[in-house]
């Protein structure tokens, strides 16, 4: 692959990290591209626009991205596959082929700016195309040096998500007129069955989102005065190191009429300390696969401390059957992945008659 023609491009947008995302995106066929930037002050690796932080604590000789640091060298897929210090909580968040990965990690003057990450390359995309690619490495030092980033840093993609969230409420209207005009109950039930996914999606894009917000918390506080003698209210945590999990859990869950506030942690770390310094978490949704401790691990010291004398529910959400066979014991409920509305629902109105009324 030729790669000359995106050096120019590149340079010229190098203040805009959407467009450079574009430009590696489709000159590499890669169906995720990672540009992680590192802020200094908070000691973190993150991408702006896929939303994912790796915290440097995590990034050590245990895991192939950690190893490129340290040994500040680049792992082209013929190092990576196979490679027996493959973490997937950082390595492979998406979960994808372990084999179809390219790792840059950027120093300029001898200091860590950052990291590129490709992953799902096409198959046609050899270890000669990686070669070829490094002829960009001083455009690329350019989008990182261009300036100081930090992780608070928002990029608004509002565009994006008005003409998607249209589109997928298009689809929903479709969806709608097709169940009206079906004769078939087998056919009905698979369009309902996608007319559920379809809300949920648009819950998780609807751009009005904070509007919904302000309605549900002011119908929650009319409920609390008019039923004052029946305290219900279940505060939430998700613990899911994946953003877009977490984001649809959170869609499928708000509006329940037993929660009160949504949390989120994106570590086994940062689990544990939200735990450990909010004693008001009733209902836990626990992730296996975590960087810093795995849920399982969490799960049992939550049941080893006891936490709020055993009245914490943990709501199992991986899906690894091995963890669900031998462990399961520990785990009140289990979500499986994708998440689906009448799953999650399902769940919640267990744990409201089973706990709360």
């Amino acid at each position: 692959m030729d790669f000359a023609s995106i050096k120019q491009p590149i340079l010229d947008n190098r203040s805009n990290i959407i467009e450079v995302h574009h430009l590696l995106k489709s000159a590499l066929a890669a169906k995720i591209v990672d540009i992680l930037f590192y802020d200094e002050k908070e000691d973190v690796f993150f991408d702006k626009i896929n939303s994912i932080t790796l915290d440097t604590k995590f990034l050590n000789e245990s895991s192939i991205i950690g190893n490129t640091l340290l040994e500040k060298k680049i792992y082209f897929s013929d190092d990576i596959k196979n490679n027996p210090k493959y973490n997937y909580p950082l390595d492979n968040p998406f979960k994808i082929d372990m084999d179809s990965q390219f790792i840059i990690p950027i120093f300029i003057d001898n200091k860590i700016k950052g990291i590129i990450r490709f992953s799902q390359l096409p198959s046609k995309f050899s270890n000669e195309d990686c070669h070829n690619f490094i002829s960009l490495m001083p455009v690329l030092k350019e989008v990182f040096s261009n300036s100081t980033h930090s992780v608070h840093e928002k990029i608004s993609l509002k565009t994006d998500r008005y003409k998607i969230f249209n589109t997928v409420k298009e689809i929903h209207n479709l969806l709608e007129v097709l169940r009206t005009s079906t004769n078939s109950p087998e056919v009905e039930k698979l369009i309902l069955s996608g007319h559920e996914n379809i809300e949920t999606i648009l819950a998780y894009l609807n751009p009005n989102t904070s509007n919904v917000s302000n309605i549900q918390n002011e119908l929650q506080q009319m409920n609390k005065n008019t039923d004052a003698t029946k305290e219900i209210f279940a505060n939430v945590l998700i613990a899911d190191d994946i953003l877009i999990n977490v984001q649809m859990l959170k869609a499928m869950l708000s509006g329940n009429q037993i929660i009160n506030q949504i949390k989120y942690a994106y570590d086994g770390l940062e689990t544990m300390e939200e735990l450990d310094n909010s004693y008001d978490i009733h209902i836990l949704f626990l992730d296996h696969h975590m960087p810093g401790l795995t849920g399982l691990e969490i799960a049992e010291k939550i049941r080893e401390k006891n936490y709020l004398e055993g009245k914490i529910i943990i709501v199992s959400i991986t899906n690894d059957p091995e963890i669900i066979a031998e462990k399961g014991y520990l785990y009140n409920y289990h979500v499986p992945k994708p998440f689906k509305k009448e799953n999650v629902q399902a769940v919640m109105d267990k744990i409201r008659f089973e706990h709360f009324d």
